[in-house]
C-alpha cells in the first residue's frame, strides 16, 4: 500500500465552567502539565470570556479551540432538491441544530414559511439578503423569524421547542441580541427592543436604521438612525450621543471603544463613548466588510485583505489570498464572516484565509 504517513494528534477536552473567567497563565500551565498532553488540539468548552483558551494556546506546541458552554450550531438549510424554484420541485427550508464539536444531529425544525412564495423571489431559488441577519442565539435560546408576518420567535436552543413569538416585530428585518434583551429593526422604520424573558417591550426608536448599521455592546446601542449616527442605553432608549453631521455608512462595528464605519471610499472610527471622531482613511472595503481581531482592522477589499492598525487606521500589512482565490466567478450572495484567526471570505464558495500567516 506504500509508505503511510502517520499523524499522531493528542486531543485534550478540557470542561471548565464559569469559574474559567478567572483563569491566568498559571492555571493553563497547571492543566497542560497535569494531563500531560506535549502537543497537539486543545478543545476547550466552556470557554468563558476567552482568556483561558488563550492562555492555553500561547505558544507553538497547542491548536486551542473554545467552544461555548452550550456547543450548539445551528443553520437553516434548503434541504430541497438542487434546482431553480418551481412549483413541481419546491424549496425545503429546514432549522438544524448540531454538536458545535463533533457535528452530531441534535434537532430539527422545517420552515414552513420559508421560501420562493414567502420572499416572492423566484430566481435560483434565492433569499433576500436580511435573512442572514434574522437568527441569533444566545441565553440558551435561539431568536429567529419563523414567519415574517408574526414576527421574532424564540427557541429553546436544545430542543427547538418554541418557547414565544413577541408582539410588535413583524416585518423584522435585522436582530442583535445582548444580556437578555433582543434588538428588532422592523419593516416600519422602528428600531424595538423586548426583554426575552418577560416578552414585554422595553423601548422603541422612530426612524430608519439601513442594514448592518445595528450594534449592541456593554449598555449601550450604536445605530445610523435617520441619517445620524447615535448611541442609546440599552435600558431604556435614551440617547447618549448622537453625530452632528451626517453619515451614510454601508457598515458598523463596535469594538472596545471604537465605532468603524464602512462609508463610500473611506473608513472612519469614532469613539464609542462619546461619538468622536478619531480616525479616517481613504479605502474601500468590499461590500463595507471590515473585522476587528486582536487590535487590527481587517478590510477585505477586492482580492487581497489589507490590515490596519486599529488605533490610527494607518495600514500595517497586506494578506494576500491567491492561493484560495480564483477569478471567474461574482462574489457569492452571503456575507463574509471572520474568526479570531480565519476570514472566512464569500468569493467562489467558502475560503478560509489565515489572518497570522
Amino acid at each position: 500500500m506504500g509508505n503511510r504517513k502517520t499523524v499522531n494528534l493528542s486531543l485534550l477536552v478540557w470542561l471548565v465552567f464559569a469559574a474559567a473567567a478567572l483563569a491566568d497563565d498559571g492555571q493553563a500551565r497547571r492543566i497542560l502539565q497535569t494531563s500531560g498532553i506535549e502537543g497537539g488540539l486543545v478543545v476547550h468548552l466552556g470557554c468563558g470570556d476567552g482568556k483561558l483558551t488563550a492562555a492555553l494556546g500561547d505558544g507553538d506546541a497547542f491548536l486551542v479551540h473554545g467552544i461555548d458552554a452550550d456547543g450548539r450550531l445551528f443553520y437553516a438549510f434548503d434541504e430541497g432538491l438542487t434546482s431553480i424554484t418551481e412549483k413541481p420541485i419546491p424549496d425545503r427550508w429546514t432549522l438544524i441544530a448540531r454538536d458545535a464539536f463533533n457535528g452530531v444531529l441534535l434537532w430539527k425544525r422545517p420552515l414552513a414559511n420559508w421560501g420562493a412564495d414567502a420572499w416572492r423571489a423566484k430566481a435560483l431559488r434565492s433569499a433576500p439578503q436580511m435573512v442572514p441577519y434574522l437568527m441569533v442565539a444566545g441565553g440558551r435560546r435561539l431568536f429567529i423569524v419563523l414567519d415574517e408576518a408574526k414576527g421574532v420567535s424564540a427557541l429553546d436552543a436544545a430542543t427547538g421547542k418554541l418557547l414565544a413569538t413577541y408582539e410588535g416585530t413583524a416585518r423584522a428585518t435585522e436582530i442583535r441580541y445582548l444580556d437578555g434583551v433582543l434588538l428588532v429593526v422592523t419593516g416600519n422604520d422602528q428600531l424595538v427592543a423586548i426583554d426575552v424573558i418577560g416578552g414585554r417591550q422595553m423601548w422603541s426608536a422612530k426612524g430608519r436604521i439601513p442594514p448592518q448599521t445595528l450594534a449592541a455592546q456593554g449598555d449601550k446601542v450604536f445605530c445610523h438612525l435617520d441619517g445620524k449616527l447615535k448611541c442609546l442605553t440599552l435600558g431604556d432608549g435614551k440617547t447618549v450621543w448622537q453625530s452632528d453631521e451626517e453619515l451614510t455608512p454601508k457598515r458598523l462595528s463596535v469594538h472596545d471603544n471604537y465605532i468603524l464605519l464602512a462609508l463610500n471610499g473611506k473608513i472612519q472610527a469614532r469613539a464609542a463613548d462619546s461619538g468622536r471622531r478619531l480616525w479616517e482613511q481613504s479605502g474601500e472595503a468590499s461590500r463595507g466588510e471590515l473585522f476587528i481581531v486582536d487590535n487590527r482592522v481587517y478590510q477585505p477589499s477586492g482580492l487581497t485583505v489589507v490590515v490596519r492598525d486599529l488605533a490610527t487606521g494607518n495600514v500595517t500589512g497586506r494578506i494576500d489570498p491567491s492561493e484560495v482565490m480564483t477569478m471567474g466567478h461574482h462574489p457569492r450572495c452571503y456575507p463574509g464572516k471572520a474568526t479570531e484567526r480565519f476570514f472566512i471570505s464569500a468569493n467562489r464558495g467558502i475560503e478560509f484565509i489565515d489572518l497570522f500567516g
